[in-house]
């Protein structure tokens, strides 16, 4: 859980991205790299204590794995054997979730780089104190890698948007996109995909206040 939390959360492309933008540098990306890691470690760290393997719908093949018998094969016996066993744990899986994935990856492709630029920034202003929240839940329609989302952060910060609220969209749009949750759907129960999303909508709501009542 760690790691599907921090993978798409904490991207070094964005790291360098926000370090050199104007109305960023080194400290937001600091900011940014240790809130993720936050977040991530936190969640696998909840994930184990309330023991939410059992909310996982996928088992995994049960091929087992080619015993070592060192002394009887050779290297290339071995290679052999462990490829083997590879191709067909490789292949079992991808016939469990070709159709997940090939359903993200086209409704991803349908929305992706859309972020309405002008109307984030109209409603995420300081002025207004549900902003963090908006933020927070308007990414999961959203779908733009780092790259695509780091230049929309920089308008928004250009444009006066707090900076908790600008991370917490960058957060919100590349963690929790709709494309993800459709692929997540083969793997996690609902009731798993339901307490993943209330868990990364709160820690974000969290950090956008906590960000915006300190800088």
């Amino acid at each position: 859980m760690a790691f599907l939390i921090s993978s798409p959360l904490v991207s070094e492309i964005a790291t360098f991205m926000l370090i050199s933008m104007q109305g960023a540098g080194l400290w937001v990306a600091c900011v940014y790299v240790a809130s993720g890691t936050i977040i991530a470690v936190i969640g696998g760290w909840l994930a184990d204590r309330l023991h939410l393997e059992k909310l996982c719908t996928y088992r995994p093949p049960t091929h087992a794995m080619p015993a070592c018998a060192c002394g009887r094969q050779t290297l290339t016996q071995r290679v052999q054997d462990l490829l083997r066993y590879a191709h067909h744990f490789a292949w079992d899986t991808l016939k469990n979730l070709w159709l997940y994935i090939i359903l993200g990856l086209l409704v991803g492709a349908a929305i992706h780089g859309f972020v309405p630029v002008e109307i984030l920034s109209k409603y995420l202003g300081a002025d207004n104190p549900w902003a963090v929240p908006l933020a927070s839940i308007i990414g999961a329609p959203l779908y733009a890698n780092h790259a695509g989302v780091i230049p929309v952060i920089q308008a928004l910060l250009l444009k006066g948007v707090p900076l908790g609220t600008a991370l917490v969209i960058l957060m919100s749009i590349t963690a929790i996109s709709l494309p993800e949750m459709m692929m997540l759907k083969k793997v996690l129960s609902a009731k798993m995909i339901g307490l993943f999303l209330l868990y990364l909508i709160t820690a974000f709501m969290a950090v956008g206040y906590l960000l915006n009542a300190i800088l």
